[in-house]
């Protein structure tokens, strides 16, 4: 070891002191003069008593806005004291003639940059030849790399000029998910990954394939000094060993500073004594003997081990960014076999974000391929959502092969074929496209405003005041009665709707068949369906479709009919399908009993045989949510619990499964404020806050105008704010939801159906919106959310939470049991 760098090393300790000191107060007058952050006290609180999980052995979510702040406070200068002495001694041995990419998994803050720098700054100044470095940092946390690139690097390079020789990139990914470097020589070092809830062998298979990839000449791992993580520590150095690597020597327990951090020290007591945050006032040390720490080494015959490609790594990469090109999704082994074509029926289901979609487009393309683009071939495409169904037909055209098949009109066609083959069609206009129903699509508000006028009539006929049976009398519960049950369930005439069973409403409204109150709804339909002949409105086209299906008055069939969202669908639907079908065990359908929100519990999941199906329908359970960041996974199963056991656990309604490797981003964050103009200031410094989250636009759930308005107002014009039903949304997502709690929702017996579809709508940002009038039916869905896998805004959030969680709910439960049954 050179002793002229040893010693200019040492002499860094009062700088590195002071650098941390500098980066923390600019980062705190930034955010509280210029971006003027009003939760920045709270919010620094808050994280700090997080931060104290790391001692419990628990996980920390480093997914508050000033997570980086606090921990550079505290952790920061002891992880680079942690890694100082190994990369003196790994630099100074280090090909100066060669690149060499130092790949920091988990890189939080940056101690293995400032490391690193420190070291390569060193050499510079005593002349010592450096390699060529290039840094790539990779971290789940956004505001750990924010803090890490914008402050402390910035802080560390007035100090160290040299240093900016060094390349240096921020990723914002999963651990195991591969990244790009410089091509040189590659040295991987994981900080703090192995937290205990990680699955072992997931950990120790994955971290191998990582280690194939990249064939780095050296591997460092570090982690709490604690049974369960250093247990992992060692199975996942045992599955590097496997593939060439041996020990190396690392003495973590001689590192080059030792002491107190003054200036850092000072800082952090300002904090309690100025700011009467509750922050310990404990002195900052150096000293680290918390950790346990594995270094490793490849050894001269690994030098000819093939690694894996990109594609095989990717197995373990249980991160997808946002889709863009679906060509770049890899599929995993589940989802591979459920998108294998078979000639039997399949039902392909799991949890939001589990890729169902993506199987279904995938199968499509396999079924083509097989068929070797048949010009005979003929598929039909179809879901309940129109937004979704331009997304799957966007996705076929990335999948399918272009000089075999040409786009058309909803669909494509395939070279020699006269007709397309592939038919992409929004449910709803089926009537139109296959059965030649002409008219027009009615205004969103004719359906209520013509049942309006209905209901006075009848109770006009049956001088009925206006109190009287209102729990049926109402358009919003007629026309959902009508689609579920008269059309739903194909009761042609109002007599049989009058005297026939209603499998999937429960017993409330109590609507007991033959009876009084169950003959006045049947007069409401006796009424309302003349005047859907007469406008020529689209549910009466869906009606006369399935009319002329049943007489035959429809050549056109398929060969294989897709349907993604099946849990919208009703017996009558699958009566349509079963009469587009030239043979009916080539229904594949996708979709998850979770998110039943149209038809009714009892009837979603009674999933109809179809006349002619012989073969048992082949079942896929897709686990994991891929698209959905992992936090709010955690933070909404208890949820997803309770709709499994309304369903009495069947597959289809399974619990969401959380992943690691999911999508960056944070915790569902609850905002309350006392009106809407408060509610949005709150909403916007969120949105702005979390800037780095790379949001591309707001959806607000359920529909709620006065909130779009007043938040858009507020917004940059690059975020758009919209607002809209579930009920168009399902199956898409975005970047931020907001649920506005104060919105009601259309069907309130599937209350947690509902709102978990809604909660599952983000790749990224949740945010729910608290105010004096949430509604009260929302309570028992509120409180089975995780209180630890929460972020509560502010105090005013947190304490308005806390009322919610202490409040009597039983009335509310008692009216979903009922709803229920």
């Amino acid at each position: 070891m050179n002793p002229q760098l040893h010693a200019w090393l040492q002499a860094q300790q009062d700088r590195l002191d002071q650098l941390i000191y500098q980066a923390a107060n600019r980062y705190y007058r930034t955010q509280r003069d210029y971006y003027e952050f009003r939760n920045l006290d709270y919010d620094i609180e808050v994280t700090t008593q997080e931060s104290f999980q790391l001692s419990a052995g628990r996980d920390l979510c480093y997914d508050r806005p000033t997570i980086g702040y606090t921990y550079s406070l505290w952790y920061h200068a002891r992880r680079v004291n942690t890694f100082l002495m190994y990369f003196l001694r790994e630099l100074s041995n280090a090909d100066p003639a060669a690149p060499l990419d130092v790949f920091d998994l988990g890189a939080g803050t940056g101690a293995v940059q400032w490391a690193v720098g420190l070291v390569y700054a060193g050499m510079k100044a005593c002349g010592l030849p450096t390699p060529r470095l290039h840094i790539i940092n990779v971290d789940s946390s956004a505001f750990m790399l924010d803090y890490n690139r914008n402050f402390l690097w910035q802080q560390f390079l007035t100090a160290y000029p040299a240093c900016q020789d060094i390349n240096c990139s921020f990723e914002v990914n999963s651990w195991n998910t591969p990244v790009e470097g410089h091509g040189g020589a590659a040295w991987v070092v994981s900080s703090y990954l192995f937290d205990h809830a990680e699955n072992q062998d997931f950990l120790a298979d994955g971290f191998q394939a990582l280690v194939r990839l990249y064939k780095p000449e050296r591997v460092l791992m570090l982690t709490s000094n604690q049974t369960a993580k250093t247990r992992q520590l060692h199975l996942v150095a045992e599955a590097v060993r496997k593939v060439g690597y041996q020990m190396a020597p690392y003495k973590a327990d001689v590192p080059l500073f030792r002491g107190a951090l003054p200036l850092v020290t000072t800082l952090r007591r300002a904090l309690r004594e100025q700011r009467h945050l509750n922050v310990p006032a404990k002195e900052v040390t150096w000293d680290d003997h918390s950790f346990a720490a594995l270094a490793l080494a490849r050894t001269q015959s690994a030098m000819a081990f093939s690694a894996d490609s990109p594609a095989a790594i990717r197995e373990w990469n249980l991160y997808l960014a946002p889709i863009v090109v679906r060509r770049d999704i890899q599929l995993n082994d589940q989802q591979r076999k459920a998108a294998e074509h078979a000639n039997r029926p399949a039902i392909i289901s799991g949890p939001a974000g589990c890729g169902k979609s993506v199987v279904i487009t995938e199968r499509i393309r396999n079924l083509v391929e097989e068929r070797q683009y048949d010009p005979t071939l003929q598929i039909l495409l179809c879901s309940f959502n129109k937004a979704l169904i331009a997304t799957l037909t966007n996705w076929l055209s990335e999948l399918l092969d272009n000089s075999k098949c040409v786009p058309t009109l909803d669909g494509f066609r395939f070279k020699g074929s006269a007709l397309r083959n592939i038919s992409c069609l929004w449910f709803d206009v089926l009537p139109t496209r296959l059965g030649g129903l002409k008219g027009h699509l009615e205004l969103s508000n004719w359906h209520t405003s013509t049942m309006t006028r209905i209901v006075e009539q009848v109770r006009l006929k049956h001088q009925l005041p206006t109190d009287k049976h209102a729990d049926i009398l109402h358009p919003d519960f007629l026309l959902e009665e009508f689609h579920r049950v008269y059309y739903g369930l194909s009761y042609d005439t109002d007599n049989q709707y009058a005297t026939q069973p209603r499998p999937g409403r429960g017993k409330s409204p109590k609507l007991d068949a033959g009876k009084t109150r169950r003959q006045l709804v049947a007069e409401c339909f006796a009424l309302y369906v003349p005047e859907l002949v007469k406008t020529d409105s689209f549910t009466s086209r869906r009606l006369a479709f399935l009319r002329q299906l049943r007489r035959g008055n429809h050549p056109l069939k398929y060969d294989y009919l897709f349907v993604d969202e099946f849990q919208d669908c009703t017996p009558a639907d699958f009566e349509i399908f079963q009469h587009l079908l030239h043979n009916p065990e080539h229904l594949v359908l996708a979709g998850d009993l979770a998110q039943s929100v149209q038809i009714g519990r009892s009837s979603a999941a009674k999933i109809p045989r179809l006349e002619g199906m012989v073969q048992r329908r082949i079942p896929y359970r897709l686990q994991g949510s891929y698209r959905l960041p992992f936090r709010i996974s955690e933070a909404i199963r208890g949820i997803s619990e309770h709709i499994n056991t309304l369903y009495e656990g069947d597959s289809s309604a399974g619990v969401i499964s959380p992943y690691k490797g999911s999508p960056p981003g944070a915790r569902p964050i609850l905002v309350y404020a006392e009106d809407s103009a408060q509610l949005a200031d709150k909403l916007a410094e969120v949105i702005r806050t979390y800037a780095c989250f790379n949001l591309r636009e707001v959806a607000i759930l359920e529909k709620d105008t006065l909130l779009k308005t007043t938040l858009e107002n507020r917004l940059p014009p690059g975020i758009p704010v919209d607002t809209d039903t579930i009920l168009k949304l399902k199956g898409l997502e975005k970047t931020c939801v907001v649920w506005s709690t104060s919105a009601g929702i259309e069907h309130r017996g599937e209350l947690f159906e509902f709102i978990y579809t809604i909660l599952t709508r983000t790749s990224c940002l949740l945010i729910i919106a608290l105010q004096p009038h949430t509604l009260p039916i929302y309570l028992p869905v509120l409180r089975q959310l995780h209180t630890e896998r929460l972020i509560c805004w502010d105090e005013e959030s947190r304490q308005q939470f806390r009322k919610i969680q202490a409040m009597d709910i039983s009335e509310q439960l008692e009216v979903e049991e009922l709803e229920a049954e």
